[in-house]
């Protein structure tokens, strides 16, 4: 079976992690075991300048980047990364939960493109074909991140014309569907 990938995209600042987040609390209201990675980002005067990483399965929260430069960090443009928070969320990514249903992955972009960030997680994680995933992509760059990692085909949702609830449907559809249990109960409660 092959793994199913929904990826939420959107302009850059359109609200994809945040969609992501509402996401992911209706989807464990309805019983999905969901483990992966949210990177929520801080802004001052208007602008991002830090995320965080944040283990969707514990809440564990770790710095992971920020525009203040640090020569022990990665740059990457304008970005100083913790290698140790890139390797953490690598293993979060790539661990193979058997009991997990669902995998989110915030965000894939640029960095992976070059074989950087979350492309090593992601790419155990695709042979493993355990569990669907959903992934969070900048809209500029979804096909060349389809190209890259040889996703031919994949559920869009975008951010700003579905609503959280609509995908978190057709997503415990697919879910219910693979496990053998044909529509998604209480659908009329999301």
């Amino acid at each position: 079976m092959a793994t199913k990938i929904f990826i939420i995209t959107g302009a850059v600042h359109e609200g994809k992690t945040t969609f992501a987040h509402e996401l992911l609390k209706i989807l464990r209201q309805h019983k999905l075991n969901v483990y992966g990675i949210l990177a929520k980002g801080n802004f001052k005067d208007n602008k991002r300048y830090r995320f965080d990483l944040q283990d969707i399965e514990t809440g564990e929260q770790r710095f992971l980047a920020s525009t203040d430069q640090n020569p022990e960090f990665y740059q990457y443009r304008r970005f100083y990364f913790d290698t140790d928070c890139l390797n953490w969320g690598n293993s979060i990514i790539s661990a193979m939960h058997d009991k997990k249903d669902l995998l989110i992955i915030d965000e894939v972009g640029p960095m992976e493109l070059q074989g950087l960030g979350w492309a090593e997680g992601i790419k155990k994680s695709l042979l493993s074909k355990a569990h669907s995933q959903i992934w969070v992509v900048r809209e500029e760059i979804l096909q060349k991140i389809q190209q890259y990692f040889g996703i031919h085909q994949a559920s869009i949702i975008h951010c700003t014309r579905q609503s959280p609830k609509d995908a978190a449907l057709q997503i415990i559809g697919h879910s219910q569907e693979q496990n053998g249990h044909g529509e998604p109960k209480n659908s009329e409660h999301l």
